[in-house]
């Protein structure tokens, strides 16, 4: 029996990233309008889903997120994927008060880039402050098993790491699943 349902609601997403695995970016479409979703999302709950997952492109840049949220989370275990740049916008951030999912992943695309992990590692007990749990994906490329390696080090005093979602990088720079295990110590670690 299936229980989790994962919906790509566009391929937009302003940053871009030439390793996205749905190919996301700035001129990509909306793949599905808001009743679409709700309605698509409601008919698997009524047979059996328990949980929703929400990613894109980028969620907080789909327009009728909020509605979606709105109408889902009553219904199911509710989270979303986000790169967290438009929770930094006051008028996102003042909506996902109002209206709020079970959870949050914001992912770290760039392990070494210290101002993305500051930006994320900051972002993650507001997040938690407002009553939605936190989580975080750290995208890990075979070129950076080092770097990402102290970042999830890094998180874990601020998350469990039951938490934390290990992303293979894809389509080039891909890490062995030793190399994927050695970021987590060797501890039991979660991936797609």
């Amino acid at each position: 029996m299936i229980e989790l349902l994962s919906i790509d609601l566009s391929n937009y997403c302003s940053k871009q990233c030439s390793f996205c695995y749905n190919h996301s970016r700035r001129d990509g479409n909306t793949m599905w309008k808001p009743s679409e979703v709700i309605d698509f999302a409601s008919d698997c709950i009524a047979h059996g889903i328990k949980a929703v997952s929400l990613g894109g492109g980028e969620p907080f840049e789909y327009e009728g997120e909020f509605e979606v949220i709105e109408a889902l989370y009553p219904k199911c275990y509710l989270s979303v994927t986000s790169n967290g740049l438009p929770l930094e916008e006051t008028d996102v951030w003042q909506k996902l008060e109002q209206c709020k999912p079970d959870k949050i992943h914001i992912t770290i695309h760039q392990p070494d880039n210290e101002r993305e992990v500051q930006r994320v590692e900051s972002l993650l007990p507001r997040i938690d402050a407002i009553g939605i749990k936190p989580g975080l994906n750290l995208l890990v490329g075979a070129d950076k098993i080092e770097t990402a390696t102290k970042v999830f080090q890094r998180m874990t005093k601020i998350l469990q790491s039951d938490q934390i979602i290990l992303v293979p990088q894809r389509f080039s720079n891909t890490p062995t699943l030793k190399q994927l295990a050695s970021v987590a110590g060797g501890e039991p670690f979660q991936s797609p």
